[in-house]
């Protein structure tokens, strides 16, 4: 099988598969998810609040500035607009 960054818990209508088909859909899922799990996908769906200096963040290179350094500081939000 395989090996992926992620864990995946599969739940397949037939209990007897080969590790071809395994290997085969785990290779689709993972293909599909690393589109998903983009940073574009991220800052369509989101936007960073920081209540410090009263701005909304919706540029994906200033969403990215935000949480890249200011990891822990308070009152900086991530909204989700969906």
């Amino acid at each position: 099988m395989s090996s992926f960054s992620r864990d995946l818990w599969l739940h397949p209508k037939q209990d007897h598969r080969n590790p071809q088909e395994l290997d085969r859909e785990l290779a689709f899922l993972h293909a599909l998810l690393y589109h998903a799990e983009s940073w574009e996908a991220f800052c369509q769906a989101h936007e960073i609040i920081d209540t410090h200096k009263r701005k909304i963040f919706r540029k994906p290179h200033l969403m990215q500035k935000a949480l890249h350094n200011n990891r822990d500081t308070a009152f900086l939000f991530v909204n989700n607009l969906n």
